[in-house]
Formats: structure tokens, C-alpha cells, sequence
């Protein structure tokens, strides 16, 4: 599989997410939805945003896709707490965190390839 296939089934998983993620948060609580839910909103598009400019220029391929990492562990960390403080659901959380383990092995191998040397 190429790497602009793979870019855009990870692109399409990102906007699904995006699109699931969207309605929920403007349902917090203000106060969560003006901190918390912003944050996971910016890091949402943050990723989209790497991911795309890691596919687009290829001499930083690999730093993009490293700092789209660090925000979905960011946005992991804000979807947790979201939780915790009952603005999600336990089931809705499962969901989001079953999609974001996909989206994460997605980066994690489209990083391993971008780590090999090209012959």
C-alpha cells in the first residue's frame, strides 16, 4: 500500500472522528466546553492538519506525524478527564478510545515507514 492510500484512510478516520466528537462537545457544560472542549476540538484539527503536512511535504514527513502523535495523546489525555468528569459517557468513551487505537497504529505504522530508508 502506498503512503497517499494510507493518508487517506487515516484522513477519513480522522474527519469520521471529527464528525462523532463534534455534537457531544457542544453538549458539555460550558465551562468544560469553553476549556476542555476547545482543546480536544484544536488538537482534533491539529492532527488533521500534521497529518495532511506530512503528506504533503515529504523532507518532514516523519516530525509532522510525531507531533500529530503528541496530539492524540493530548487529546487522549482531555477525552479521559472529559469522562471522568461525566461530561461523556462510559460507552461513548469506549468508542472514541476504540477509534483512536486504530487511528494511532495507522500514525504509528505510516511512522515506521517514513523511518525506513528509501532505496
Amino acid at each position: 500500500m502506498n503512503p497517499h492510500s494510507e493518508n487517506l484512510g487515516l484522513l477519513k478516520r480522522l474527519e469520521y472522528l471529527m464528525n462523532k466528537l463534534y455534537s457531544p462537545i457542544m453538549n458539555f457544560p460550558r465551562p468544560a466546553r469553553q476549556v476542555v472542549g476547545q482543546s480536544i476540538l484544536r488538537d482534533m484539527t491539529s492532527i488533521i492538519s500534521y497529518v495532511s503536512l506530512a503528506n504533503s511535504v515529504k523532507s518532514m514527513r516523519m516530525k509532522h506525524l510525531q507531533t500529530a502523535d503528541g496530539h492524540i495523546e493530548s487529546m487522549y489525555i482531555l477525552l479521559k478527564l472529559s469522562r471522568n468528569k461525566k461530561c461523556i459517557s462510559k460507552g461513548f468513551f469506549r468508542e472514541i478510545d476504540e477509534e483512536l487505537t486504530i487511528i494511532k497504529s495507522m500514525l504509528i505504522k505510516m511512522i515506521r515507514t517514513a523511518n525506513k530508508p528509501s532505496k
